[in-house]
């Protein structure tokens, strides 16, 4: 070991060195038998220096005994009920959400605002998102976008996919507040087309041209409203 000290039988803290390990980045390390049972290994600065005195359990007992008693508070949706011990040497308290669910959660968590549910909150949001974009999307009780030449079908059209039926492999298909007006099958991909496109001329386009007047009537109101507020700024 050369000029190595032998730290072999020493104590600090809560460990006991039992010998030399393998070294790490050159640096000498020690196998540590800690008071509570448990071996680690330390380097010998970290032990000579006391910024390892145990192998773990002083520090989450240290975090237990100075831990705020956070019981009966309440955290977004979820109320602390009780210590449920320590994660990671974080103080853990067991809360019951509003929705009547338990959860364990660390201090930390909480009051970092990090966690104000049992996980519902989160999905009631995610099922908002999905309600307010599915109302963007629609309007007449219609999807705005169901005449968009953006389409998943191998065929390039919206609306047209393959039929299982070996006669009549393609279909057409086109629904309209809900209901469905167009469901047929085709011998070939241009007839399947062909009847979806009418069927576009006969229920979309009026739809299309009733939302093209009223987007230019609010446009022109817009302009207006915002002419008369400049009128009204002007010295």
């Amino acid at each position: 070991m050369g000029n190595r000290i032998d730290l072999t039988g020493q104590r600090f803290g809560r460990l006991v060195v039992q010998r030399e390990a393998e070294s790490k980045h050159n640096e000498a390390t020690w196998l540590c038998r800690c008071d509570c049972g448990n071996e680690v290994i330390v380097t010998g600065y970290k032990l000579r220096h006391g910024h390892t005195q145990s192998c773990g359990c002083l520090r989450a007992e240290n975090g237990k005994t100075h831990a705020i008693d956070l019981t009966g508070q309440r955290f977004g949706r979820l109320t602390v009920v009780e210590r449920s011990g320590s994660i990671d040497s974080f103080a853990a308290w067991k809360c019951r959400c509003d929705c009547g669910n338990e959860v364990v959660v660390t201090s930390s968590q909480l009051r970092q605002g990090l966690v104000k549910s049992c996980g519902c909150l989160q999905r009631q949001k995610g099922h908002e998102q999905i309600v307010k974009m599915r109302s963007i999307a629609l309007r007449d009780g219609t999807n705005v976008n169901i005449a968009s030449e953006k389409t998943k079908s191998p065929f390039g059209v919206r609306g047209i996919s393959r039929n299982k039926s070996g006669k009549k492999p393609f279909e057409a298909k086109l629904s309209i507040r809900g209901k469905v007006v167009l469901r047929k099958t085709f011998e070939t991909l241009d007839e399947a087309i062909a009847a979806r496109k009418e069927a576009e001329e006969l229920y979309i386009k009026p739809l299309q041209e009733k939302w093209k007047i009223e987007d230019e009537r609010r446009r022109k109101g817009s302009r207006h409203r915002k002419k008369k507020r400049d009128d009204r700024e002007l010295p």
